[in-house]
């Protein structure tokens, strides 16, 4: 079994199949946030002005193009603002600088650009983080980042230790 490689700051790296996952859940997230959306603004249109529109009446082109922009937007500021997605809260794991720092606009937004490589390498960008020993995708190495898992207690969270109450026996009699 190969463990996971761990870093002094900032946690243990995340593998290859949590942040997978995590990719998973959020381009599920975007597309259903970005076409609610163009459903409900074409809704609305069509309510204000008594028309019936037409879906398609919008070009592929600009439909990519909004899909685009919102998918940059959404990663940006997830990594910026909260330094994980919805995907990467679901399965525990958070985007840090490489002093394991929170992750500045500016880096998330290199990240975002990086990202756009690793998409338009057909995916080999992501698929970096099965061969690289520090378990960092395209994105990370050009920004500086990394993903760990995010595993430290919150007070009033599910799961932490509890001691059982203490029955006092003598009391009931």
């Amino acid at each position: 079994m190969i463990d996971a490689p761990s870093l002094d700051e900032g946690g243990v790296v995340a593998g290859v199949v949590s942040r997978t996952a995590a990719l998973v859940i959020d381009v599920t997230v975007i597309a259903g946030a970005f076409y609610g959306a163009l459903a409900l603004g074409l809704l609305t249109a069509q309510v204000l002005t008594f028309n019936r529109l037409d879906p398609t009446a919008i070009s592929a082109t600009v439909a990519s193009i909004m899909l685009a922009a919102w998918t940059a937007f959404y990663f940006w500021a997830a990594w910026w603002l909260f330094g994980k997605t919805v995907g990467k809260a679901v399965l525990g794991l958070r985007v840090v600088q490489l002093d394991g720092a929170t992750v500045s606009w500016a880096r998330a937004l290199v990240r975002v650009a990086g990202y756009a490589l690793s998409v338009m390498s057909l995916g080999v960008g992501f698929a970096w983080v099965a061969v690289d020993r520090r378990r960092r995708a395209w994105h990370d190495m050009l920004a500086g980042t990394r993903v760990v898992y995010d595993w430290t207690p919150h007070p009033g969270s599910v799961g932490r230790a509890r001691t059982p109450p203490t029955v006092d026996r003598r009391a009931r009699r």
